[in-house]
């Protein structure tokens, strides 16, 4: 079973599911999932954060046979601060994959997935992947990744997996659904994709969803790795009656597919 690494769009500032779900139980916070990486961190994701976008947190999870509690800093930022950095993060981005032609459809693309979003806070769990090697050094790798300058490059590939002297493929060729033979191409142009996935038409409501539980680095882990928010940093102010227009906002988009399936088809008569 993949490790896998999460982008929330969530009503509160809090990236532990377990809690957005009792959050959703107790005062109809919603939140919704914009992406996941499977056993990697998404490149780009790194690009839609900074250092100052982090936050103290409890990383719990079980580790040759015993509980262990972690703390760690994840990233918690506003959406449209998200889409600001990744906006911002244009010549980076180029600098880190090396060919503006390749990468700028890419970015363009996660702006626009990230410009949908109809909650406040955009909040990363990437907490399953550090399982796959050492959780506390994934931990450290994972804050230097954030910090900037040549160093966060090195990082973001180590938690990414890009290889850096194979060039990712152009965005429509990717999504072309072509044959695509090349491995570290193809990987590469997966972590510039991200993952994202389009909004649903309501977020997610008070029934939890199924938890998969990941591989533990000695295949013995029985209890589902969490995270809990320490504090949210006095920048952070939370609205509650904006949070609510929000919500209500995100669940009454109507999905096209849907306004499809519920129209009344014509008698075959009627056709020609």
């Amino acid at each position: 079973m993949p490790n896998r690494a999460y982008l929330f769009n969530t009503s509160v500032p809090v990236c532990k599911r377990a809690q957005l779900d009792e959050v959703s139980v107790r005062d109809g916070s919603s939140y919704v999932e914009v992406a996941q990486g499977v056993d990697q961190v998404p490149a780009i994701w790194f690009f839609c954060f900074s250092k100052e976008d982090l936050i103290p947190a409890v990383f719990s999870f079980r580790q040759h046979g015993r509980a262990v509690q972690q703390e760690v800093l994840l990233p918690c930022v506003r959406v449209e601060k998200a889409v600001r950095n990744l906006t911002q993060a244009r010549v980076r981005l180029e600098a880190f994959v090396g060919d503006r032609t390749l990468v700028e459809d890419y970015r363009q693309a996660a702006i626009e997935s990230l410009s949908r979003l109809a909650l406040p806070f955009l909040v990363m769990d990437p907490t399953e992947v550090f399982l796959l090697n050492d959780p506390e050094e994934d931990a450290r790798i994972f804050v230097t990744a954030l910090q900037g300058g040549e160093a966060a490059f090195g990082a973001i590939r180590q938690l990414s997996f890009y290889e850096e002297l194979q060039p990712p493929y152009a965005y429509k060729e990717f999504m072309s659904g072509g044959a695509l033979e090349h491995r570290g191409r193809w990987h590469n142009s997966a972590a510039l994709l991200g993952g994202f996935v389009a909004p649903p038409a309501v977020a997610f409501a008070a029934e939890p969803l199924p938890v998969m539980v990941p591989v533990a680095p000695d295949f013995t882990q029985r209890v589902v790795p969490s995270i809990t928010v320490k504090h949210v940093p006095s920048s952070f102010s939370f609205d509650a009656d904006a949070a609510r227009a929000s919500v209500r906002r995100a669940c009454g988009v109507e999905d096209s597919h849907e306004k499809r399936r519920g129209a009344k088809q014509k008698a075959w008569w009627k056709i020609w």
